[in-house]
């Protein structure tokens, strides 16, 4: 339903469905030792230090999560985020994507 054509990729990528979950390129460390910090303080200083250790232990043994989609669909995804021409959503009915201009959208 969207004047713009879509590439082959981009439409691969749709394919997979709006609730594919893409991995994450990095583990999110800063944020797990902020949410450590905050309960820390709400426990025994000795259990604090010992829940950071296991946590520390924990965060160096994680690998570099692996990707779930090629480089090239990484591009093609921000690309259509950054397209404000077309609006991405979901059918009405059915397991569907649809594609619009963002005025018809409107």
């Amino acid at each position: 339903m969207s004047s713009r054509p879509l590439t082959d990729i981009e439409k691969s990528l749709l394919r997979k469905g709006l609730n594919f979950a893409i991995a994450p390129t990095l583990v999110p460390t800063l944020e797990i030792i902020t949410a450590v910090e905050s309960i820390s303080s709400l426990i025994d200083q000795i259990e604090a230090e010992e829940f950071r250790w296991k946590i520390r232990e924990q965060l160096d043994r994680q690998p570099v999560p692996t990707s779930n989609i090629s480089n090239e669909e990484r591009r093609a995804l921000n690309g259509l985020r950054r397209d404000n021409t077309i609006k991405i959503s979901p059918a009405d009915k059915g397991n569907a994507t649809v594609v619009m201009d963002t005025d018809l959208y409107e």
